[in-house]
């Protein structure tokens, strides 16, 4: 089932991709995070970004399951919980920009 929950994390991530290259396309709407706002102007830099932080939490999340399953359930679900944040928001705002 850990898998399972790494499997989502990675599909979250590319939701969070997606929703937010969409959102961009909106000009009133901005990314959120200061850290990415140049990042995200480029859709391959991006891309980089999101593969290389994926990956990295992927393999964190997992390290921390082999030493403990409560701690590692407790991170993933955290983790999952704010990625399903960001693309129900992103999603959110777009629809809104539509409007």
């Amino acid at each position: 089932m850990f898998t399972a929950s790494l499997g989502l994390t990675v599909a979250l991530n590319l939701g969070d991709y997606f929703t937010t290259r969409e959102a961009l396309r909106y000009p009133n709407l901005v990314e959120a995070n200061p850290a990415l706002v140049n990042i995200t102007k480029n859709p391959l830099l991006f891309a980089g970004v999101k593969i290389v932080a994926s990956a990295l939490s992927l393999y964190l999340l997992d390290q921390i399951y082999k030493r403990s399953k409560p701690l590692g359930w407790v991170m993933s679900v955290a983790v999952n919980s704010l990625l399903t944040y960001a693309v129900i928001n992103n999603y959110r705002a777009i629809q809104l920009a539509k409007r």
